[in-house]
């Protein structure tokens, strides 16, 4: 099952869910480009209803790499 980023973005006021990303480092690289992006990240939900904890979360969002796989 896929990992989905879920998330609020500036133009719409509803929740939006990304497409499937394959890999739990997938979705985080994918939730990084969007918050770039102005997007609020509201949470990455991943296979059999794991939740991606918020510190794991965060502080992906927060780093600040040269380039992304």
């Amino acid at each position: 099952m896929p990992w989905i980023v879920v998330y609020r973005n500036e133009t719409m006021s509803r929740e939006m869910r990304s497409p499937p990303c394959p890999t739990e480092r997938s979705a985080l690289t994918h939730a990084r480009a969007l918050y770039r992006d102005g997007a609020d990240i509201l949470r990455i939900e991943g296979p059999d209803g794991k939740v991606m904890p918020d510190r794991q979360l965060d502080a992906w969002l927060d780093s600040s790499p040269e380039y992304d796989d």
